[in-house]
């Protein structure tokens, strides 16, 4: 399909496909729409991640129309809850294969969070990387526990795993724990964050797979069913986990493949490190 971006300049194609939104797919939306994310929230959204994606602009009018119902009926805004990410597809045709970018929505790991606690399946979730050093211990079974002192920055040695607290609807809490082992399988399987570019895992992939991991776990339907087959941030862009803020795409991940090699980032597969990271993770928790 032709790309809605064909049509003129990139003003221009953010103008139509304002247009779809507001008029073409409006009462599609609306009617899946939780809430008050409807059609005119989500058109003033995807003007804000278009400016710092152009490439938006270039997705086939049929993904976008995905994406952006997805968005809407998982309740999460446009850039915070969820990342509007621009693939390049290969599409096969009669005159062979040709690419063309489509628009997936991909969850952040603070959607879903916010999707578990708007379901009742949490009121709270917490994550933390546990590293040498830390006064650490942990037991499952009846009388399970987990007790955590992280000793002081200038002693913190490597990371040895990462866990989630989790507030239960009333009041109760659970935990669930990763160790660094189980957490690198996971990486192993990465196309962009695995240790042949990345050596040492970034925390913050420790802490998502962890509350993914547990997510996973629990019985579920409805929305946050749904955008777990979605999930994602992407694979080439590292969260601050402390702000909730996506670091510009790429940047984070080439600094760390420069220090990780000691020596200047070569080119790096764009497309690769465009995937989802929880595609990943769903895919390894499945074989």
């Amino acid at each position: 399909m032709t790309a809605v971006a064909t049509v003129g300049t990139k003003r221009e194609a953010g103008t139509a496909i304002q247009s779809k939104i507001l008029v073409d797919w409006a009462e599609k939306i609306n009617g899946l729409a939780y809430r008050d994310f409807d059609a005119t929230r989500m058109a003033a959204a995807f003007a804000q991640a278009a400016t710092k994606e152009p490439k938006l602009l270039e997705a086939t009018p049929a993904s976008l129309y995905i994406a952006i119902t997805n968005a809407a009926k998982w309740g999460l805004d446009i850039g915070e809850g969820v990342y509007l990410v621009p693939i390049n597809s290969k599409v096969k045709g009669p005159d062979g294969d040709r690419w063309e970018t489509r628009c997936e929505a991909w969850p952040s790991y603070h959607g879903l969070k916010h999707m578990a606690y708007r379901q009742n399946i949490a009121r709270l979730m917490e994550e933390y990387v546990v590293y040498a050093g830390d006064d650490f211990d942990y037991q499952l079974g009846t009388d399970g526990f987990l007790r955590h002192r992280p000793c002081a920055e200038a002693k913190r040695g490597q990371m040895v795993g990462a866990y989630t607290i989790i507030t239960l609807r009333f009041g109760a809490k659970t935990w669930h724990y990763m160790p660094i082992g189980d957490i690198e399988l996971i990486r192993a399987k990465s196309k962009s964050w695995g240790p042949k570019y990345i050596k040492d895992c970034p925390p913050w992939y420790a802490m998502k797979t962890v509350a993914r991991s547990w997510l996973n776990r629990q019985p579920k339907s409805g929305a946050i069913a749904d955008a777990l087959k979605h999930d994602d941030v992407p694979d080439g862009e590292a969260v601050d986990v402390t702000t909730g803020e996506v670091i510009a795409p790429n940047a984070e991940h080439k600094r760390l493949v420069a220090a990780s090699q000691q020596e200047a980032p070569g080119p790096i597969d764009e497309e690769a490190a465009d995937l989802a990271l929880d595609a990943e993770l769903a895919a390894a928790e499945e074989s």
